[in-house]
């Protein structure tokens, strides 16, 4: 028998359940994801009870409030669910995930003042990894690390924008990264919009992302979108961040910012960086797209369109199309609508390993797990570190082989009927 067997490494996927309209449990939950490795990629899902009004997309009817919630658990499949919600209705426990309380995550009675995670890589150790690829030794093109100061009038939405550090682990940067790395603290304001997010910055939701790969596209050229909205709405600010947490590339562009020049350029460079021609006929592009969000309506969105003028940004770009409008909120947590708006694309980190079988003697093997460096040190006092995914490749057995992978969630499989089904062909 021969084959090959090739591991993955992934974070932990945390899905993070909040009350609806609980701006501190939104804040909160944010912080949380800011705080450990793939956290960018940490659905917030509001629990609800009864869907509200603006989920009603005439002639249809709202969905209802457990297919939505058990939609979203679906589409972006956590490992473990985290309860910021005051109570859950009893068909989140059905779903036989494990659910923990936020202070169990950094759990401060543990030692070593709450800076290792018991779930995940933390920050901490994410940025002694940036610190030696990127801070060690001057660069030519220096990246520069921030945690933007966030106002307090709309500060869900610009927590939602850069990230936001829990106050025991802000401390804990400052005391180990802030020299070392010459961290900054700009405010944050509409018009330091646009510099605040240039490439070269590291504030806090990048940071989340250190090291990870994205397995293929949504849609290919069609999955980036600007999201108009309401930066005062909590549902607002949810559904920007869940539509992140797809893969998609997303430009937030509240309505109270229209007028901020910040925000106009980054618009205007954003539909020109996503603008990209068709191989086969180079009169067609695949363009982002706008969309409203629940609080924001159609009209209002097709009025701001209007003011657009990208063909006049300068003769050397070629005419056409620079954005489409759509006008639905992608059904994330429809699995029939989901595949047509764009699903969850996975998220891996950079380290990766294969072994080859070249003989067996019996069907048994073990394999060593695998961990990405920045998350060694800490292993042994964490509770679930990362996540190792197996493609096992067999061939050249006397017998064919079924390859049986127990559910995460739901009535486990009988294992021995689907054994009896892989040797009987």
């Amino acid at each position: 028998m021969l084959g090959t067997i090739s591991i993955k490494v992934r974070p932990l996927r945390l899905a993070l359940l909040v009350d609806p309209g609980s701006a501190t449990q939104v804040r909160d939950a944010i912080r949380l994801a800011s705080s450990l490795w793939g956290g960018m990629y940490y659905p917030i899902i509001p629990v609800y009870k009864r869907m509200p009004a603006s989920w009603r997309e005439r002639p249809f009817k709202s969905p209802l409030a457990k297919d939505v919630v058990q939609g979203y658990l679906e589409a972006f499949d956590p490992d473990i669910l985290v309860q910021f919600a005051t109570e859950l209705p009893a068909y989140v426990a059905e779903s036989q995930l494990k659910i923990v309380k936020p202070e169990n995550v950094w759990n401060v009675r543990k030692g070593n003042l709450g800076i290792d995670p018991t779930l995940g890589i933390g920050v901490l150790d994410l940025l002694s990894d940036v610190f030696e690829e990127c801070f060690k030794y001057k660069a030519r093109y220096q990246f520069k690390a921030i945690i933007p100061e966030i106002p307090k009038q709309f500060g869900l939405f610009w927590a939602s924008v850069f990230g936001e550090y829990p106050s025991h682990i802000s401390e804990a940067i400052d005391a180990h990264f802030a020299e070392p790395m010459e961290i900054e603290r700009p405010k944050v304001t509409p018009e330091a919009f646009l510099d605040l997010t240039e490439q070269m910055f590291l504030f806090p939701r990048r940071i989340t992302v250190w090291n990870l790969e994205s397995n293929g596209r949504l849609r290919f050229g069609r999955d980036a979108c600007i999201y108009f909205m309401d930066a005062s709405q909590v549902e607002d600010v949810v559904d920007y961040w869940n539509l992140r947490a797809t893969g998609r590339a997303v430009l937030p562009l509240p309505k109270q910012f229209l007028q901020h020049e910040s925000f106009k350029k980054a618009v205007h460079e954003f539909l020109l960086r996503e603008r990209r021609v068709w191989a086969h006929d180079p009169t067609s592009f695949d363009v982002a797209s706008f969309i409203p969000s629940r609080h924001s309506t159609m009209e209002e969105l097709s009025t701001y369109a209007q003011t657009l003028n990208l063909n006049a940004m300068g003769s050397d770009k070629p005419k056409g199309d620079y954005f489409s409008l759509q006008h639905w909120y992608p059904r994330i947590w429809n699995q029939w609508a989901r595949g047509k708006d764009g699903g969850v694309v996975d998220q891996y980190g950079t380290d990766e390993d294969s072994i080859d079988i070249t003989s067996a003697s019996e069907l048994e093997m073990r394999i060593k797990p695998l961990i990405p460096k920045f998350g060694k040190e800490n292993w042994f006092r964490s509770e679930g570190l990362c996540v190792n995914e197996f493609d096992l490749r067999m061939y050249g057995a006397d017998e064919h082989l079924a390859e049986v992978y127990p559910r995460a969630r739901g009535k486990k499989p009988d294992l021995r009927n689907l054994w009896n089904y892989g040797h009987e062909g």
